[in-house]
């Protein structure tokens, strides 16, 4: 930074560090900073307040600046217009919209078939019920030919089984996946497949890691791309997991899943959840 004062990389690995490190305060401010370097800086910290955001369940803060960056990116950067318009429909989902989520993935997966925003994208679209959608975008990323990609396809293949309710093809999916191309997205899904089939001791050891492996979750996609928004519901699984092994270890979980939360709207499902099972104690 001192060398190259413009230089927006290491400002955006300064700001995941203090997210990751929980201090999502000092994360802000580095993300307003960036807001100034350029259209680069403008484009990134945009991405990065949005992701702010949502980590901390704050969806309606995250649509704003989201808006406003995808309508100068469409012209001069569709990749990242792209990139926001899927997170931007993570948001208006969690807000209860799905029509605008659903348009909002659409115009994403038209601007580009990058394997992050297609991957992303397919996983949203599974969350909206569209299953058809989702397993189109498997099948383009299951016709790449290298092992990333291809583990992303099994991995939107293994959550659409496992939102049908048929656990055993989810499993297989996954675990196919991570022997394919370990990621800490899918050990976190796969986690949540062993949950649906009551494999609690699996489960705990694939959330476990995730919470060692929490840096690789900043920037999924190694790319500097802040998507740190997909880490706190790893606490919120891993007390599901630690109350099926009976143990006193779950309400420190749902704990530091409430504390990222605790500036929330309310929007996240899972926190009434964790609320309502903690004073059940």
């Amino acid at each position: 930074m001192e060398t190259s004062p413009t230089y927006v990389t290491p400002r955006v690995v300064i700001a995941l560090s203090e997210l990751a490190s929980g201090h999502p305060e000092r994360a802000l401010p580095v993300y307003e900073e960036i807001r100034g370097l350029g259209k680069s800086g403008a484009s990134l910290a945009a991405q990065g307040i949005a992701d702010l955001a949502l980590y901390q369940g704050r969806p309606r803060d995250a649509v704003a600046p989201l808006e406003q960056q995808i309508a100068v990116d469409e012209k001069d950067n569709p990749g990242a217009a792209a990139t926001k318009l899927v997170v931007l429909a993570s948001a208006q989902l969690a807000l209860g919209q799905p029509a605008p989520a659903a348009a909002s993935l659409d115009r994403a997966v038209s601007l580009t078939k990058s394997e992050p925003v297609l991957f992303a994208a397919g996983r949203v679209y599974l969350d909206l019920g569209n299953e058809k959608k989702a397993l189109a975008v498997a099948a383009d990323l299951a016709a790449r030919r290298a092992q990333e990609p291809q583990a992303y396809a099994k991995i939107i293949e293994g959550n659409a089984a496992l939102k049908r309710g048929d656990t055993a093809s989810a499993l297989r999916s996954l675990r196919d996946a991570q022997r394919s191309f370990d990621t800490w997205v899918g050990r976190f899904d796969l986690g949540r497949a062993y949950l649906e089939a009551k494999a609690f001791a699996e489960a705990h050891e694939e959330l476990e890691l995730c919470l060692k492996r929490r840096g690789e979750a900043t920037a999924l996609f190694i790319d500097e791309v802040p998507t740190y928004r997909y880490f706190p519901p790893t606490y919120y699984w891993l007390a599901k997991a630690q109350e099926g092994l009976k143990s006193a270890g779950a309400a420190e979980s749902y704990r530091a899943f409430l504390s990222i939360k605790e500036k929330g709207d309310g929007s996240d499902r899972l926190v009434a959840d964790a609320k309502a099972a903690l004073s059940g104690r």
